[in-house]
């Protein structure tokens, strides 16, 4: 899989898109669309590359969340290449709704759907299997010091992605890590687990 990172280049504020393209653009991969970005000019990028002859250069977006900054653009993306939109709740613009667990074809791999409400109720993340790519939004992967509050089901997701052979993680606004990842996640688990034991009330 190819992961070509997106930001529109006017100056509004916005998170990253990232087109997912298949090693060598068969007709039969799928060409897709991790978030959008906030005015749709990621459009124009997309427009300019190779992406497959014969083919759509955006045959699917999925969004991360509906926060603007990474869905704002839809309206424009769907507007020129007529693709379903894809998240974990309904919203917007979105035409598919997905779930926790399901499998989806994206570019020339399988990717897996990971719910996720840490940073708002309808956040979710991407993890590509065989590449080991994980796309996570705003989800907060990059945990570094004590002091926050977390929920369970996010310490479940951390542990879940541990038992992963996460190679790299293309977050919604930082640069992407393509080393250490399994480290990083790791680290962040250990920290989310003590401030969420620190957090229960004390046995009487």
């Amino acid at each position: 899989m190819k992961v070509i990172p997106l930001r529109s280049p006017g100056p509004v504020y916005s998170g990253w898109a990232y087109l997912l393209l298949g090693e060598w653009n068969r007709l039969e991969d799928v060409n897709a669309l991790v978030d959008t970005g906030t005015d749709g000019g990621i459009v124009d990028i997309v427009q300019t590359m190779n992406t497959g002859i014969g083919k759509r250069q955006v045959d699917i977006v999925l969004l991360t969340h509906s926060h603007f900054d990474h869905a704002g653009g839809v309206g424009r993306v769907t507007a020129t290449y007529g693709c379903p939109v894809a998240a974990i709740a309904p919203t917007d613009g979105v035409t598919r709704l997905v779930h926790d667990g399901e499998i989806i074809r994206l570019a020339d791999r399988d990717a897996e759907i990971m719910a996720c409400n840490e940073h708002s109720m309808d956040s979710m993340c991407i993890y590509v299997h065989g590449d080991g790519y994980l796309f996570t939004g705003d989800t907060p992967l990059f945990v570094r010091s004590t002091g926050g509050t977390y929920s369970d089901e996010f310490a479940t997701l951390l542990r879940r992605l541990t038992r992963l052979p996460v190679r790299a993680i293309f977050p919604g606004h930082d640069v992407p890590t393509v080393e250490g990842a399994q480290e990083l996640i790791s680290r962040t688990l250990a920290i989310v687990e003590a401030d969420i034991e620190k957090s229960r009330p004390c046995a009487q």
